[in-house]
C-alpha cells in the first residue's frame, strides 16, 4: 500500500493457475486509490464479503487498517488466448473502457 500512495501506476493480470496448455485471461494497466471515503469502503465490503455469504461477521473490517480496499481506474485493458491469439494480446479499445 505504500508503493500505491507514492505511485499509483499499477498492472494487473488475472488467469487461472491451474492452467494447463493454453492460457486465458486479462491484464490491465491504471491508477489505483486506497478507498478512503465510508461509502466506497462500505460498497466494496459489501460486494467483496457477499461472495463468501458472511458481510455481517466481517462488518468489523471495514475501518481496520489491515485491510484495505483498492480501486483501480483501468486506462488499458487486454485480454488474451493463447489458443485463438497465440502469445499476441488483444487490446481492448480505449472508448469501450468505463
Amino acid at each position: 500500500m505504500q508503493n500505491i500512495s507514492k505511485n499509483p501506476k499499477v498492472a494487473v493480470a488475472v488467469y487461472s493457475t491451474q492452467q494447463k496448455g493454453d492460457v486465458i485471461g486479462i491484464q490491465l494497466e491504471g491508477k489505483a486509490y486506497i478507498l478512503k471515503d465510508q461509502q466506497e469502503k462500505k460498497k466494496a465490503h459489501k460486494i467483496y464479503y457477499r461472495r463468501v455469504g458472511s458481510l455481517e461477521q466481517n462488518e468489523p473490517f471495514i475501518d481496520n487498517p489491515s485491510w484495505l480496499f483498492v480501486k483501480i481506474i483501468p486506462e488499458s485493458i487486454y485480454y488474451f488466448n493463447s489458443k485463438i491469439f497465440g502469445e499476441e494480446r488483444q487490446e481492448v479499445p480505449k472508448e469501450k473502457i468505463k
